[in-house]
This record gives structure tokens, sequence and C-alpha cells, in this order.
């Protein structure tokens, strides 16, 4: 457990100084983001996932691509992604995110993807995607205070015409 906690916490050195916080709060905030997320996946009774530090570090870089430019669009990435923005700046923020995905149950009703309310519940679907098997986040401030959180996920998920578990 030391091992992997010293892992998780280099894995995010990186980007811990566009987040105001300390390694603590970071640290933190990882498990919360995966716990939340495994608890998800646990009531679905597919698989936990894990955390992937190259993943991470992808997710970091577009989450501060996107602070810079204020856009807030999907990349054109090979991997799953789920984007959260908030209008100011949380403690726990990936965690914070994964908790609004996760809401998207109230109007998830099981079926193929991507049906109807796809919009509205596809966040949570990617969460709960059997196939995956880790994720990473990413977390970017802008100049003007804006949050965006980005997770990435491998494999992806949300394949046409599939169920998600």
């Amino acid at each position: 457990m030391k091992i992997l906690k010293n892992l998780l916490i280099l894995s995010f050195v990186l980007f811990a100084s566009s987040w105001e916080c300390d390694l603590s709060g970071l640290e933190e905030d990882i498990k919360g983001a995966l716990n939340v997320h495994n608890e998800a996946r646990e009531e679905v009774g597919v698989d936990a996932i894990v955390w992937s530090s190259s993943l991470a570090n992808e997710a970091e870089d577009y989450a501060q691509e996107l602070a810079k430019s204020g856009r807030f669009e999907h990349s054109k990435t090979d991997d799953g992604e789920n984007l959260y923005w908030y209008s100011s700046t949380h403690q726990n923020p990936m965690t914070e995110a994964s908790k609004s995905w996760h809401e998207e149950i109230q109007l998830y009703r099981y079926r193929k993807c991507c049906g109807p309310n796809f919009s509205d519940t596809g966040h949570y679907t990617q969460m709960v995607w059997g196939n995956t098997t880790e994720i990473g986040m990413g977390v970017a401030v802008s100049k003007s205070g804006e949050t965006y959180v980005v997770a990435r996920y491998n494999p992806t998920g949300n394949f046409q015409g599939q169920f998600p578990y």
C-alpha cells in the first residue's frame, strides 16, 4: 500500500502546481474519485478500475489546454473521456466531478449504448463500462478561476449498439 501511495503522489507532482492544493489534498482527491468510480462499478457488478499515471498525465495535459483556451470540448483521444467544468475552484475537484457523473444514474435506463438521453447519461456509462480497466484524471485552473477536470479511461467505452455491462 505504501508503494501505491508513493506512486499516486509521484504521478501527480507534475500537475500539482496547476492546482492550488497541497499533496495531501491531491492524494485525498485521487482516492475519492477512484472510490466513487469503483463504488458505481460495484453497484452494477463489474470489476474495479485502477489508477493509471500515463492516463492521468494525458488528462492533465488536456485539462491545461482547456484552461488556457477557455474551450470546453472533447479531445480527439482514442481513450474514453469525461469532462467537467466548475466556475470556481473546489477542494476535491476530481471527486466532485466523479460524483456528478455518477448522479446521471438517475436518468439512466439500462439499454444498449448510445440511445435516448445519451448526452445526459454518457458520463455515467463510461464510468461503469465493463471492459474499462484504468482511469487517470487531471485538473487545471484557468487564470480567471474556472476549474477543468478531465478523466481518461482505457479501454474506452460507450460503443454504439453495445451494453455497458
